[in-house]
C-alpha cells in the first residue's frame, strides 16, 4: 500500500470495478446493456445495499452474479450477500464463466425467464408514481410553487 493512500469510497470502487470487469463480464455486458432483454435496463457493478453486484436489473428486482474461481469469494459470503438481497425483495441468478464464454444463448435466454418473473403492481394506481418512482413535478427551468 502506498504511503497516504486513501481507501476507496464503495461509490470509487464501483466504478474501479467498471473499468477493470473482466472478459467474460464484458461479454455478458455487450448482450445486457441498451435494454436489450425484453426491454429492461440492467446496471453493471450496481450498489444495492452494502453490496456490489455484477449485473442488477432494479425494476425487475433481479441480480445477475457471475461465480468462479477468478472471483475471490468465499461460499459463507456468497450465502449471506444472496440471503440478504433476497430478504430485500432480489432474486439473484448466478453463472459460471464457461457458460458465458459457451453457452451465452442459453444464459440470456434464462435472464429474460427471470426478468418477465417481475410481479406486477396490483395496488391501486398512485398518481405521480410510475415503477415506484416519484414523477417529476416541473419541468427543467420551472420553479417549484
Amino acid at each position: 500500500m502506498l504511503l497516504g493512500a486513501m481507501p476507496l469510497s464503495r461509490v470509487a470502487l464501483a466504478r474501479y470495478l467498471r473499468r477493470t470487469m473482466s472478459s467474460v463480464e464484458w461479454d455478458l455486458w455487450s448482450c445486457l446493456r441498451s435494454k436489450q432483454i425484453e426491454g429492461f435496463k440492467f446496471r453493471r457493478k450496481a450498489l444495492i445495499g452494502p453490496y456490489i453486484v455484477d449485473f442488477a436489473c432494479l425494476s425487475a428486482r433481479l441480480v445477475v452474479e457471475i461465480g468462479g474461481e477468478m472471483y475471490d469469494r468465499s461460499p459463507p459470503t456468497d450465502t449471506a450477500r444472496a440471503a440478504w438481497l433476497e430478504r430485500e425483495g432480489f432474486r439473484v441468478v448466478r453463472f459460471a464463466p464457461h457458460d458465458i464464454r459457451e453457452r451465452i444463448e442459453l444464459v440470456l435466454s434464462t435472464i429474460a425467464v427471470e426478468v418477465v418473473k417481475t410481479p406486477s403492481f396490483s395496488g391501486p394506481s398512485a398518481p405521480g408514481f410510475f415503477r415506484g418512482r416519484p414523477a417529476r413535478r416541473y419541468r427543467r427551468g420551472q420553479r417549484g410553487p
